[in-house]
């Protein structure tokens, strides 16, 4: 998922409800322990100033997924019915409940953001068995290449004709591995995959990116551990180094990004540091993407109006605008909201780091401050 998906959770007025909830499956009398941890968030929801009918859509939305195999779960509720709900792929490290004037969305973008679209391909000289993860702990898409067994294995049968016989063999160990990595190719592009992970037999995973489109190669990486197609339990070894090549590419993604911030705000260019000057640039709608260091029990506040853009650090700011009525929300929440109503992308970063944006806040610009196209 990106900031992008939830846009239409702004469409609702608040005050909304965002539950984040464990749901694990695996602890004994499961559905009983959620149906009790749910009657005490929604004491305290209501003890916050939540209002029934709000509270009584997620209670459905709750009890309907008892039973349910994912480990937690995230609820955005307002005006009486649920307007977001997804499972997560992990077991939350902390449970939250709040009633805010915006949704808290943060906590979900930071577990999405770690979540890099990927396809892994377990390969032997018969073929490949190809795999397309998103976010989600299972694979949305899987594929089987058969390849010819046509002289397959590498034969000794002696005099002139050996040389014959191994030729034939590595003509069919490269045409499965052309095809494997074809319609790899056509996996990746199709769910926007960031890395490409193979493994398997030697031989296999150098013909399969040897056969890579030049856009794919760039993506490939090769996973040592376990034994491709092989049912030969190594299984779980491969799952975990897919994982660490995953989160390593999350890692990355989010370096690059503070790199891009630190040069430009170096230069004095292309970035905004702190929270007046990124909530100036929410207002001109010049925010590319929003870097921001996301903290549960940062109290700080921001005033909004109807508009993505109509955002400030003082209520006056906006009553001088035309707006009638400001909402003051959680800082984070109304940045956010900004980023996504302006088609900006959200990141969230680490507070500390000689690149970490100023009290936790900034942006890599669409432009220059000085910049004509800013109006």
């Amino acid at each position: 998922m990106q900031a992008a998906d939830l846009a239409p959770l702004y469409d609702a007025s608040g005050p909304y409800v965002s539950v984040y909830i464990d749901t694990d499956p695996a602890v004994g009398n499961a559905d009983q322990q959620l149906e009790s941890r749910w009657r005490s968030v929604r004491e305290v929801l209501a003890a916050d100033g939540a209002d029934d009918a709000t509270l009584d859509a997620l209670e459905k939305a709750v009890r309907r997924d008892t039973g349910s195999q994912a480990p937690a779960q995230v609820l955005f509720a307002s005006g009486g019915a649920v307007r977001y709900s997804r499972h997560l792929s992990e077991a939350l490290t902390r449970e939250l409940a709040v009633v805010e004037p915006l949704p808290y969305v943060t906590p979900l973008l930071s577990w999405a953001q770690l979540r890099v679209p990927h396809v892994v391909v377990l390969a032997d000289r018969t073929g490949a068995d190809i795999s397309a993860f998103t976010d989600r702990a299972d694979a949305i898409f899987t594929d089987e290449v058969k390849g010819s067994n046509d002289e397959i294995r590498r034969v000794s049968p002696g005099g002139w004709s050996q040389m014959r016989y191994q030729h034939r063999a590595e003509d069919s160990w490269e045409r499965n591995m052309a095809e494997a990595a074809d319609q790899a190719s056509r996996i990746a592009d199709a769910i926007g995959a960031e890395l490409v992970l193979v493994n398997g037999d030697i031989r296999a995973v150098q013909l399969f990116r040897d056969h890579a489109p030049k856009h794919l190669a760039r993506r490939v990486e090769v996973v040592e551990s376990g034994g491709g197609r092989a049912k030969d339990g190594s299984e779980e070894l491969v799952s975990a180094e897919v994982a660490e090549h995953v989160l390593a590419a999350a890692v990355a993604k989010t370096t690059a990004f503070l790199q891009k911030f630190e040069e430009e705000r170096g230069q004095n260019d292309r970035a905004s540091d702190g929270v007046e000057a990124t909530v100036e640039a929410l207002t001109r709608a010049q925010v590319e993407t929003l870097l921001l260091h996301d903290n549960a029990d940062d109290e700080r506040k921001l005033w909004f109006g109807p508009d993505p853009t109509l955002v400030a650090t003082e209520r006056q700011t906006l009553i001088d605008l035309g707006v009638e009525e400001p909402q003051q929300g959680r800082l984070s929440d109304v940045l956010v909201r900004a980023a996504v109503g302006t088609g900006a992308d959200v990141r969230i970063v680490l507070g500390t780091g000689a690149a970490a944006p100023t009290d936790g806040v900034g942006a890599v610009l669409r432009f220059a401050l000085g910049d004509p196209a800013a109006g």
